[in-house]
């Protein structure tokens, strides 16, 4: 979802997308890249692993792109993250407090209404200052996922939701290419609404 979002605004603005995820970082093999420091996708897309602390340090140093950060499955939301002493999960709570924008990325799968009301409760305490979006991803037209879905929209209430309905084949065809969304389906369901999501951002901005 990152790599697609980024590809978007970089359409528009220079963008970074940003692998800040503490436990597997793996953007890079998606997009063909080297793993270490900063790779050049296009003119206007270059992506950023941080690999150390010298790549954190250079993040802070560059504000001339938009940065979009993935930061991968968090850990179980509780208050106490805060004041947890491991290094990755500060790290990704210190993302999260910082960053304009979140974007919280939901599955159709078993736990993931448990997994949101967790989030939800954090979200009240801890992120009240920071603007969130809820993305369904790969949406089915089966009766769970509808569940699922009209689930969804009485536990987030009036926030902003955006459905990527699913196509496998097409998210297939990308990964195989090493290509986003926009490069193997431009006219695709699944493309336009990651394009009504990333002008929804954009206008937040």
């Amino acid at each position: 979802m990152a790599i697609n979002i980024a590809a978007d605004f970089s359409q528009r603005f220079a963008t970074q997308i940003i692998d800040a995820d503490q436990r597997n970082q793996d953007l890079h093999v998606l997009l063909g890249a080297r793993r270490e420091g900063r790779s050049g996708l296009t003119s206007s897309l270059s992506l950023q692993t941080i690999a150390s602390e010298e790549d954190r340090l250079s993040l802070e140093d560059d504000q001339s792109r938009i940065s979009v950060l993935d930061i991968g499955e968090t850990p179980k939301f509780r208050s106490e993250m805060f004041s947890d002493r491991r290094s990755d999960i500060r790290n990704s709570i210190d993302l999260l407090v910082q960053s304009q924008n979140l974007i919280y990325v939901l599955h159709p799968e078993n736990r993931a209404l448990v997994e949101l009301d967790s989030f939800l409760n954090f979200a009240k305490e801890e992120l009240s200052r920071n603007r969130i979006t809820f993305v369904f991803n790969k949406m089915g037209n089966s009766t769970r996922h509808k569940g699922i879905l009209r689930s969804l929209k009485n536990q987030i209430s009036d926030q902003p939701l955006f459905v990527v309905p699913r196509d496998y084949a097409l998210f297939d065809r990308a990964q195989a290419r090493f290509a986003t969304l926009g490069e193997v389906g431009a006219r695709t369901s699944a493309k336009r609404a990651i394009s009504q999501l990333s002008i929804y951002l954009v206008n937040s901005m």
